[in-house]
């Protein structure tokens, strides 16, 4: 590239930059940016804050006939996978939450300025609960 003229066809100006010393030039200046995100990133390691998620399981045990069977160990299975969502995604809180009533999806609305988002899990089929979905939903944060 020339730096002399406006003119694409300047070979041998002593100005020019070949596309070695460009290279070189650009290889050096993005050692230095990526040594110094490397070391920016390192410091703010220690003040980054975990997602926070409330973990929302869905399980009315008081009804008869539950699904997916009777004496579902609904306690049981919240803690096998709590213990499964620390484990796979250690860079985010879990705050859990069981919801066995329609009124106790109060609980989890109250949690909206304390979490980043919320996972949803129906433990149990029960065709009341489904409006804690809906009102979970309507708070506005991502939810899975």
């Amino acid at each position: 590239m020339c730096q002399c003229q406006t003119h694409h066809s300047c070979h041998g100006c002593h100005k020019a930059i070949d596309r070695r010393r460009f290279l070189e030039g650009f290889g050096a200046v993005a050692a230095m940016t990526v040594s110094r995100l490397t070391l920016l990133t390192a410091a703010a390691d220690d003040k980054i804050r975990k997602v926070r998620v409330a973990a929302v399981f869905l399980a009315n045990t008081k009804i008869r006939e539950i699904w997916p069977y009777p004496d579902f160990d609904t306690e049981a299975r919240q803690r096998e996978v709590l213990t499964l969502l620390k484990q796979g995604c250690p860079e985010i809180k879990f705050t859990p939450l069981t919801v066995e009533n329609p009124k106790d999806v109060q609980k989890a609305i109250a949690l909206k300025d304390k979490v980043d988002g919320y996972l949803v899990y129906a433990m149990t089929l029960d065709w009341s609960l489904r409006s804690a979905i809906i009102a979970i939903g309507r708070v506005g944060k991502p939810m899975l």
